[in-house]
């Protein structure tokens, strides 16, 4: 699942299914740095959840960093600015991608209409969130797709 040994990976994965359901509004999300052997869980300080992490990490090298916010309160921005893609586009902003950052930091937007997303979904949507725009064409598909 993660590229990892069997051991990390059902780690990761009893994290991960934890994170989404009994500690939903802390948990961000997880990184995995193979190179060094170890993994990263993002999440809003929780004396809990850090407990549950060390135990299902059963000597698993798994290192825990502070997030500004959870993946349930990133989604809900994420799903919003989904579900005005019509309105943006209307605008002259075609929103090409968006995902949750797993780090907690924000948003991710894709779009080819970098200058004016940076100015017009951070109006929109307030500051509470950080929206951050990296420049993205549409997706096209390969041949015989």
């Amino acid at each position: 699942m993660y590229g990892e040994s069997e051991e990390m990976s059902s780690a990761l994965a009893r994290i991960q299914q934890a994170g989404e359901s009994t500690f939903r509004e802390v948990f961000a999300g997880i990184e995995v740095v193979p190179e060094k052997g170890l993994a990263i869980v993002y999440r809003i300080p929780s004396a809990e959840f850090d407990a549950f992490i060390q135990e299902a990490a059963g000597g698993q090298s798994i290192l825990v960093r502070d997030a500004e916010h959870s993946n349930a309160e990133l989604t809900v921005l994420q799903n919003r600015i989904s579900d005005d893609s019509d309105f943006w586009r209307e605008r002259g902003i075609a929103i090409n991608m968006i995902a949750t950052n797993h780090t907690g930091s924000g948003v991710v937007v894709g779009t080819s209409d970098v200058e004016k997303a940076q100015v017009e979904l951070p109006a929109h949507y307030g500051p509470a969130i950080p929206i951050q725009i990296e420049r993205m064409g549409q997706a096209v598909p390969l041949a015989g797709s």
